[in-house]
């Protein structure tokens, strides 16, 4: 991340950024939200490594807004889908967040209406 000029907290060792949620010391979700709070104001994403692998970890809510609504064609797969069999964990394996490719599609024409603007407004009034 260094060498293209990404903010980023150092990886430890062979146990990326999550080596505390590795060891099971705490909810990986702690881990992110650490992050997320050393770095939100300083940038519009971080870079983060999980396992080997770099990602980018969104901080800007117009941002995120702009990948998960405006540009959602280009993002619909993501890791924890490849986690789960649809053969064998039927239930889990079936929720809109796993799925992928035309599965994801349909599933997401199916949930839209339930997050409309009006929606919203109505359940977190402003």
């Amino acid at each position: 991340w260094k060498a293209r000029g990404v903010l980023a907290p150092r990886p430890k060792i062979l146990f990326d950024n999550f080596i505390d949620s590795t060891l099971q010391k705490h909810h990986f979700s702690d881990d992110l939200t650490k992050i997320y709070n050393d770095y939100k104001g300083r940038g519009n994403f971080v870079g983060i490594y999980t396992t080997r692998t770099p990602r980018i970890l969104v901080l800007q809510p117009k941002l995120l807004k702009e990948i998960l609504i405006q540009n959602f064609k280009n993002f619909h797969n993501n890791d924890f889908s490849e986690i789960f069999n649809l053969e064998k964990n039927p239930i889990f394996s079936r929720k809109t967040f796993l799925a992928r490719d035309e599965d994801w599609k349909e599933r997401r024409t199916e949930a839209s209406p339930a997050f409309s603007s009006n929606r919203m407004k109505v359940l977190f009034p402003i």
